[in-house]
């Protein structure tokens, strides 16, 4: 094989690589922020105080602070969880394909981040409304637990997904370490992963 062939055939690798890590990024992204959204669309609906009184100003545009529980939901959605998906995002895009050891694919990958998507979501919902009625058992308002509700549905959405994302890249590399251990024994050809 001549050099010119051989560099052709790396380039084209290396794009080809580029775009799996680049598309794991923009689906993990889209995924965190569809959810970002119907969350806090839900979240608006129950308390928009949570979102335009207890949230600082922060130089947010006015759009930021509507009375409008769907313009409230939808740029707080964004703002909040694009950010995140695109870190995260990275992270799990990393971890299934950076390096040697065999690499995951997107679909299993995507499937695990629905799968804890939707598993965070109801356990949000679940705290949120447990919280809800533990405020109305204590005597708080409709508008204070509405709150109290808001702001434990996003304390659980944050700290399981991260959590989960975290244990799904460490999971990954774990797999992937398995397979290369499959690979040695079987004679040094990478079984083909899943997904």
């Amino acid at each position: 094989m001549t050099r010119r062939r051989r560099a052709y055939r790396t380039d084209a690798l290396i794009k080809r690589e580029y775009r799996t890590l680049c598309s794991m990024v923009l689906l993990n992204t889209m995924a965190t922020a569809a959810y970002g959204v119907i969350v806090d669309l839900m979240t608006a609906q129950i308390s928009e105080a949570y979102f335009n009184l207890d949230h600082p100003s922060l130089g947010m545009p006015k759009i930021f602070h509507s009375s409008n529980a769907a313009v409230l939901g939808i740029s707080w959605g964004l703002v909040a969880s694009v950010p995140l998906g695109i870190g995260l995002g990275i992270w799990i895009a990393l971890s299934a394909q950076y390096g040697s050891w065999p690499r995951i694919g997107r679909r299993m990958v995507g499937l695990a981040v629905m799968v804890i998507l939707v598993l965070t979501g109801v356990s949000a919902l679940g705290v949120g409304e447990w919280s809800y009625r533990q405020a109305l058992a204590q005597g708080q308002s409709t508008a204070v637990a509405g709150e109290i509700c808001a702001l434990r549905v996003h304390q659980v959405s944050y700290l399981m997904g991260v959590s989960a994302a975290v244990c799904l890249c460490i999971g990954i590399l774990i797999h992937r370490k398995q397979l290369l251990r499959a690979a040695d024994v079987s004679g040094g050809k990478h079984p083909a992963s899943s997904g």
